[in-house]
């Protein structure tokens, strides 16, 4: 537990506190120890909580709330499209596969909002998160911010993660033929 504790003291000092505004990743319980992080350009929807609990970590089901009541206010559908399709990756993941794998979603800006100059970027975040106690297995970047900031760092990331050797097109304009494939790449890799 101190390696966590450390672990979110760190997160702590690099995006400061309270959080209010940003989102520099989403997933349930603590960031270590995942399997599999997807990182995008930024979250979109603006939420303005702070969504870390010192004693669980990221509350995801708090976060679900906020998030669904957020664009409940902004009369649009109860999920995103990109929201949409990180559930299916998991619940494929889970379901059909079989796989019980913890992920995390992260973006390349953890500001939210939908303007892109109001964004900045977080190396810091993404580095403790690909770096940390225990890196992912699998890192997959989704759209050409992504991409573009996974392929920067080639030959620097820890030599055991994997990555695809082609881009898969932003969340948002994904088709139902890009999830599958996402899914299938994900279990091949991590069964081989």
């Amino acid at each position: 537990m101190t390696d966590t504790i450390d672990w979110a003291t760190q997160l702590r000092y690099i995006v400061g506190s309270p959080l209010y505004g940003q989102r520099p990743f989403v997933c349930d319980g603590y960031p270590t120890e995942r399997h599999v992080l997807i990182i995008g350009t930024n979250p979109a929807t603006s939420l303005n909580m702070d969504w870390w609990n010192s004693e669980r970590g990221f509350d995801y089901d708090l976060f679900l709330i906020k998030y669904i009541n957020a664009r409940r206010r902004m009369h649009k559908s109860l999920l995103g499209t990109t929201r949409r399709r990180f559930i299916r990756i998991t619940d494929t993941l889970r379901s059909k596969f079989r796989l019980n794998l913890k992920s995390i979603e992260t973006n390349v800006y953890r500001r939210e909002t939908r303007s892109e100059e109001q964004l900045w970027r977080y190396d810091e975040v993404l580095h403790l998160l690909i770096s940390g106690l225990q890196p992912p297995r699998v890192v997959i970047p989704h759209g050409a911010c992504a991409a573009a900031w996974l392929a920067d760092r080639a030959g620097k990331l820890p030599p055991n993660i994997k990555i695809p050797n082609r881009a898969f097109p932003h969340l948002s304009k994904a088709t139902d033929a890009d999830i599958t494939h996402i899914c299938d790449w994900i279990r091949n890799l991590l069964h081989t």
